[in-house]
């Protein structure tokens, strides 16, 4: 059976693209996405299911890295995440409402 079509990377790929936000860890697309394995599999067979190793890029980006780049882009991801560009916001806002005041 292909890799790619069995069960446990199916509910592993459904999990990463849950955790991580649906959007390339990249450049911020909404799709179409991949789950790429930051270590390729091709030469690292051991952690082609570990979360560790995914990350969630739009298919220019997946196909543009290849196998030869290993760049792991969920440390740049926040700013590319809506709701936490809301959460921020909404905090400035309830700053400047509040005399300057954050609530903890």
């Amino acid at each position: 059976m292909n890799f790619y079509h069995s069960k446990e990377w199916r509910r592993l790929r459904y999990q990463v693209l849950k955790y991580y936000g649906g959007r390339c860890q990249c450049c911020g697309s909404k799709g179409p996405l991949h789950v790429d394995h930051i270590k390729p599999r091709k030469y690292y067979p051991e952690l082609e299911l570990k979360l560790s190793n995914l990350q969630v890029l739009c298919a220019e980006c997946n196909l543009g890295k290849s196998a030869i780049d290993q760049t792991d882009w969920r440390q740049r991801q926040r700013h590319y995440r809506s709701y936490n560009t809301k959460k921020v916001l909404a905090a400035i806002d309830e700053f400047n409402w509040n005399g300057g005041k954050l609530r903890i």
